[in-house]
């Protein structure tokens, strides 16, 4: 129950008295307490809301790093999939592989026009959340107090007319408009270079009113700043390893083994129950 992040008194209930995470991470550990050498994960996020299911494929990421095991993760959401899996099995009806490659190659160069529909339009965007926001060019935040936005902040960084408040432990408020009359405290997105990739960067760039993504240390303090120019030019480095190969060749240094995500373009469910995987 502490591998998988649930606390021991968790033990002495019922299912019913369980959220539908915690009844997804007792089952994983149901399948770790055997110690089998391969695991099969039959679609076993579908169930959870979108926050819930982030978290726990951070746990599943997590557990496959320290325990190395072989995954086998069936799935219809082409996101989890190149999210998870190091090797990607596109399959088409009756079980059929239609393509088998690392998540870039899935994204840059699908097999054939029926696995690049089912890629869907945005591939390319998917593709940054493969490459790590460690290549943008952050642009540090000098020291130094600011003049405050009525009293919210003894900090603030300037930007042309606008202000990025931060508070005491520099961590970001908001941005200010002080070129305008009543302006309002806007958002500052941020995004952190050690851990998050192109994508998220990018994603805080656009949402920011200022076109300027802030950089995070793991505590959440403002380290820099990040244009949409900056990340933009980020892309013109070469793409490192994939995110789960990177986990996987630590793995491989230990045990020689390897995570992978199958995913159908057509029907997963005849796929696996057909391969005798069983529901």
């Amino acid at each position: 129950l502490d591998l998988v992040g649930l606390a021991p008194e968790t033990a002495k209930r019922y299912p019913f008295q369980l959220s539908g995470g915690q009844q997804q991470r007792v089952g994983v550990a149901r399948a770790l307490a055997a110690d089998p050498p391969v695991l099969l994960m039959d679609e076993p996020f579908s169930a959870v809301d979108p926050v819930v299911r982030a978290g726990l494929q951070e746990e599943l990421l997590r557990l496959q790093s320290e325990l190395h095991k072989t995954v086998l993760f069936v799935t219809h959401d082409i996101e989890e999939a190149v999210r998870l899996g190091d090797q990607v099995v596109v399959l088409r009806e009756r079980g059929r592989i239609a393509q088998l490659a690392d998540p870039h190659t899935l994204l840059t160069a699908p097999a054939d026009l029926d696995v690049a529909a089912f890629l869907g339009r945005d591939r390319g965007l998917r593709g940054l959340g493969l490459r790590p926001a460690a290549s943008v060019a952050v642009r540090p935040i000098p020291g130094g107090p600011g003049d405050g936005a009525a009293g919210r902040s003894p900090h603030g960084v300037r930007f042309a007319g606008w202000e990025l408040m931060l508070d005491d432990g520099r961590r970001p408020i908001g941005w200010i408009d002080r070129d305008a009359t009543g302006a309002a405290l806007e958002p500052a997105p941020g995004f952190r270079p050690d851990a998050d990739t192109l994508r998220a960067a990018l994603d805080a760039a656009v949402l920011s009113p200022t076109g300027i993504a802030v950089a995070l240390d793991p505590e959440g303090r403002a380290i820099g700043t990040a244009d949409r120019e900056a990340v933009l030019a980020a892309l013109a480095t070469r793409p490192p390893t994939t995110n789960g190969a990177r986990q996987a060749d630590k793995a491989e240094a230990a045990t020689g083994v390897r995570a992978e995500a199958a995913t159908n373009a057509t029907d997963a469910t005849d796929a696996t129950d057909g391969a005798g995987g069983g529901r």
